[in-house]
């Protein structure tokens, strides 16, 4: 006789619970042992349950002892028997896929804090790109603010979610626990009703004790109905579990879609980091070109001065020697005036005022020259004037060039040290997380052991001692499960903190793209000035 019915199907009560009525003599089972049974049964505590059936069991040989010979079991009980013997490989299968689902439910359940914000990150990044065409910086700065209370509402559902799962499997854990200490339960009770069945075949020798035998059927059926509601609990235990568990299932596969989604989230920014410090260096190099540009024609300026002074220096001298040839005619005028009034000669005069005539001339000439030079240095000086203000302006458009060159090396420089610091906190991110699975696995091979030992356990007369190992082993893999549930917390941590980086990271690229943006613009503004 099978006590909790492991090996039948899901929702139903196993068939033999309750067998042929005993009709032995010599056996009375009191109220208060079974009440105590029963108590301990509802409680799941094993121990109690045991100490409780070795009192009877030692009551029960103690009441053979006073019989002669004990014949051997009846046919009906052998099938009974090796029918139960067969469905315990059953028992074991359906134990084995129980903890193998409980294994990978524990191993999936910490990826659920890491993706739940997958989704609205790809928003972020899809309304990014446009975002510094639409709207003015202040809108900007508002949208990141919703963004990060968005962010932070989703993180605490995340860890309500998480909390809410791990009670869920401490509670399934529990349960589990309890059925395994029933069907430890199952050899004692097989061992009862097996003492009970052969003392039940013994010969009717004391005829005085009819009493007792009612006494004892009575308990037995008690006993039986007992056992039966236990079968029906368990199995309302078991499709209770199996709810969850498909419910859990569908819970990883939900979270196994958004960590996909997360890693093509992280594969697009990689990519668009490469992107954008191709562009960024595209523009570098154009800058550059623009530099060496200006510098060219800084230098065509400065010659152009230079020639423009040495021309108003020969144009200064060439003046100073027509006022010197100007006033040398004024003077040689003078002295003609003075001779011409001191000689009264006829032909002396003729002379003198063809001498004249042609010294007016060349007066006359010198000054047309004197303004004509005059006319060519006013202009040589505002052309100079012009010339040294747009030098001023174009040193100035390449100081701020450089300047802009400068800030760009810098900030190509910072966004590469940014890149590389992501890049090498996923890498320690994706090999913690490695090292997450391959505990895992050692986990499962140990829980796999251990549901080994707890199967050759029912084959064992000492079961006792490897009961006690195995709920130590159990301990030891609870302990386990929570020192990974820490190292996922860690991990999680880490993912939250790199979702952080990367936010900013494309929240400081846009501003960048901004500030070149506006940079271009007063740049075409000053050329055409």
């Amino acid at each position: 006789m099978k006590l909790f019915g492991f090996g039948s199907r899901r929702g139903q009560t196993a068939q033999g619970s309750i067998d042929h009525v005993y009709t032995g003599s010599g056996y009375r089972i009191r109220d208060s042992v079974l009440q105590k049974i029963h108590r301990a049964a509802v409680k799941g505590d094993a121990a109690e349950v045991e100490r409780c059936l070795a009192r009877r069991s030692g009551d029960l040989d103690a009441l053979d002892k006073q019989h002669q010979a004990l014949p051997v079991a009846s046919e009906e009980e052998q099938e009974r028997h090796e029918r139960s013997e067969k469905k315990q490989p059953q028992v074991k299968e359906g134990n084995n896929t129980n903890k193998s689902e409980k294994i990978q439910l524990s191993e999936n359940i910490c990826d659920s804090t890491s993706s739940a914000a997958a989704g609205r990150l790809t928003q972020q990044r899809k309304i990014g790109k446009t975002y510094p065409q639409q709207f003015p910086k202040k809108l900007k700065e508002e949208h990141d603010r919703c963004t990060l209370k968005q962010e932070n509402e989703e993180k605490t559902n995340v860890n309500v979610l998480y909390k809410k799962n791990r009670e869920e499997l401490e509670r399934k854990e529990k349960q589990y626990k309890k059925e395994v200490d029933a069907k430890q339960l199952e050899p004692t009770v097989q061992s009862l009703e097996m003492k009970s069945k052969t003392a039940r075949n013994t010969p009717n020798r004391d005829f005085h004790n009819h009493e007792e035998k009612k006494g004892l059927m009575d308990e037995n059926c008690i006993l039986k109905a007992d056992i039966a509601i236990l079968r029906q609990e368990i199995c309302t235990m078991k499709n209770d579990n199996l709810e969850k568990e498909n419910k859990y299932l569908k819970d990883i596969k939900i979270v196994k879609e958004t960590n996909a989604a997360l890693e093509k989230y992280v594969k697009l920014n990689e990519e668009m980091i490469t992107e954008t410090a191709f562009r960024y260096q595209q523009e570098l190099n154009d800058l550059k070109a623009e530099n060496t540009r200006l510098n060219a024609e800084l230098l065509k300026e400065k010659e152009s001065k230079k020639r423009l002074e040495a021309d108003i220096e020969s144009y200064q001298s060439r003046l100073a020697a027509a006022i010197s040839k100007h006033s040398e005619s004024v003077k040689t005028e003078r002295n003609l005036k003075l001779a011409l009034e001191r000689t009264q000669d006829v032909s002396v005069q003729v002379e003198m005022s063809s001498a004249i005539s042609k010294v007016k001339d060349e007066n006359e000439f010198l000054t047309e020259q004197l303004s004509e030079t005059q006319i060519k240095f006013n202009a040589l000086k505002d052309k100079f004037r012009k010339t040294r203000d747009s030098l001023r302006k174009k040193s100035l458009a390449l100081e701020t060039v450089q300047n802009d060159l400068s800030q760009t090396q810098q900030q190509t420089q910072e966004m590469k040290e940014m890149y590389q610091n992501a890049e090498a906190k996923v890498n320690n991110s994706t090999g913690k997380w490695n090292c997450v699975e391959e505990r895992i696995c050692h986990l499962q091979r140990e829980n796999a052991w251990l549901v080994q030992q707890l199967d050759d356990v029912h084959q064992k007369e000492d079961h006792k001692e490897i009961v006690t190992n195995i709920q130590r082993g159990f301990i030891e893999s609870g302990k386990k499960d929570l020192v990974l549930e820490e190292k996922s917390k860690k991990l999680m941590n880490e993912c939250d903190h790199l979702k952080e980086s990367l936010f900013q990271y494309e929240r400081e690229k846009a501003e960048g793209v901004v500030s070149i943006k506006e940079d271009k613009y007063f740049q075409t503004s000053r050329k055409k000035i």
